[in-house]
């Protein structure tokens, strides 16, 4: 089976390139080279500093033919109810459909900022309320719940959404609580990966079945070279003792499991395997992991992600036509490799 491959929509805080008339052209050439590089589509994000991820679902939806937008959902910030109709609304409209990554809120600040006072555990423990809640109402004529945080009375919502057309459920994060989760409810367990022999014993084995298919967050530089590719690393996010502190800093105020597991690796070892690099998150510009090399280097790299489980890739900071190029390189390589793996089992 291929990786499918997504794209992140800017924030309104990153600088819009001056070849682009604004945010929406920025965001709409975006999803739009998603399209045209056969990503499966875009995440957009949700905190305190975005623009409403429902709102940009639309824009992308609107300029493009194949984009599933993958829309962070964060129980603090809509119902159930809300997320519901807001499904079946870009269906009826667009004839497309969403997926969701569900998110409990990993900014302390701005949890603290809304008085959303429920400890980690607590704010699983809604999620899975809420995405029980959320099936039921997309599935069910009518649905009466009476839970700890979401409750409904013979609640009844028009119009229906068509089997085909229900999202996919992404449930992120490495800790005991998020795996109980997805393993529940997920279609996508969802996590920054550490380096590939320890990402199985970490993360992967505790996983359900086969069903439920493992997505990664990660960055990729990949050129001709691992030479050019390291130039290109080295130059986009270098590296400072400055910006060492500001990331092991900025990760104290939001140490989910996740995050203590990348300010781990990037104390202790800024390269692994001689792909998987930490420097992005040392710079302090980025947070999450890269893999640095050459098309062929990175591509076998991403096969043994593949081969302990590893389906889905969301990947970071591609906003221009060239990056996007050297992704599908690399990615023309990955498919041979897994193709080629394919007929080895077949035989």
């Amino acid at each position: 089976m291929e990786v499918q491959f997504y794209s992140q929509v800017p924030s309104p805080s990153h600088s819009v390139p001056s070849e682009f008339e604004g945010y929406y052209d920025f965001v709409s050439t975006i999803a739009q080279l998603s399209d045209e590089f056969n990503f499966t589509g875009s995440l957009i994000y949700y905190n305190h500093f975005t623009l409403d991820p429902l709102i940009i679902a639309s824009a992308v939806i609107q300029n493009t033919q194949n984009n599933i937008p993958l829309i962070a959902i964060q129980p603090n910030a809509f119902p159930p109810h809300t997320i519901a109709k807001a499904i079946v609304s870009l269906h009826n409209l667009y004839g497309r459909k969403v997926n969701l990554n569900f998110i409990t809120g990993n900014n302390l600040n701005e949890l603290r900022e809304i008085v959303d006072v429920l400890d980690h555990g607590d704010r699983y423990e809604r999620l899975q309320e809420y995405i029980d809640v959320l099936k039921d109402l997309l599935t069910k004529e009518r649905i009466t719940y009476k839970g700890k945080y979401y409750s409904y009375d013979n609640f009844r919502m028009e119009p229906r959404l068509p089997v085909n057309a229900f999202p996919g459920i992404f449930v992120p994060g490495a800790s005991e609580a998020s795996i109980l989760v997805a393993n529940r409810l997920a279609d996508v367990a969802l996590a920054r990966p550490t380096p590939v022999n320890t990402f199985y014993d970490q993360y992967c084995k505790h996983l359900r079945d086969n069903s439920l298919r493992v997505g990664i967050r990660i960055g990729i530089i990949a050129r001709t070279t691992d030479e050019e590719a390291w130039e290109v690393a080295k130059v986009r996010f270098p590296s400072s003792r400055v910006g060492v502190l500001k990331a092991l800093v900025l990760n104290r105020l939001q140490m989910n499991e996740n995050n203590k597991q990348m300010s781990n690796l990037a104390k202790s070892d800024e390269v692994t395997d001689g792909v998987f690099w930490m420097g992005a998150y040392r710079s302090g510009i980025n947070n999450n992991p890269y893999l640095v090399g050459s098309y062929e280097k990175v591509s076998e790299y991403i096969k043994r992600y593949h081969d302990i489980g590893v389906r889905v890739i969301l990947l970071s900071d591609l906003y221009e036509r060239e990056q996007f190029f050297h992704i599908n390189k690399m990615r023309l390589m990955l498919n041979l490799l897994i193709s080629e793996d394919m007929k080895l089992i077949g035989n």
